[in-house]
């Protein structure tokens, strides 16, 4: 079962573009067992798509659909939405939704600890004064305790359906996520 730190990518803004790479080395070093998987499309710059490939601790899957809005704070951006699909994976056991423009940290790593320990399925990393659940710091066990628990009243929830029928996803408010 794998352990997922999963990202977006697309476009060619820096912050993003650096963000990926630097998050890879850092997560080398402080998840040295987990997988950066990097969602992206064909508005990623070939370059950092290379690299990314060449790390040992990436995997990268490509969405044919583009993202939508390349320029920041653009509306349209519904590519913020494929971090969220290692839910739908049954080989992943625990899976964090990361923001690709802020770094990994030994502080995310001891919370992250603190989650796999406990008994709850979902972990939001944040302040006391930000939102409940912040889309670049989220976390779920798919599996804990030999239970699913992405199955709801006997139905697995398919994350990639519900994200494919959001209203308006190419006009997605930037924070939609």
């Amino acid at each position: 079962m794998k352990r997922i730190l999963s990202f977006c990518i697309w476009g060619d803004m820096k912050l993003y573009c650096i963000g990926a790479i630097k998050n890879a080395i850092l997560a080398e070093k402080i998840f040295p067992e987990w997988i950066c998987r990097f969602y992206y499309d064909s508005s990623a710059p070939k370059i950092i798509i290379e690299n990314l490939q060449k790390m040992k601790n990436t995997e990268l899957v490509f969405i044919d659909n583009p993202s939508g809005g390349k320029k920041y704070k653009e509306r349209g951006q519904f590519g913020a939405f494929w971090r969220f699909y290692p839910f739908d994976d049954d080989d992943v056991e625990i899976w964090c939704s990361r923001d690709i423009d802020s770094r990994i940290s030994e502080c995310e790593k001891e919370e992250m600890d603190k989650f796999i320990e406990s008994d709850k399925c979902l972990h939001s990393f944040r302040e006391n004064n930000e939102p409940k659940l912040r889309a670049g710091m989220v976390s779920f066990k798919n599996f804990s305790k030999g239970n699913d628990n992405r199955i709801i009243n006997e139905k697995k929830i398919i994350i990639k359906d519900l994200i494919d029928n959001f209203i308006g996803k190419k006009n997605t408010p930037f924070y939609s996520d």
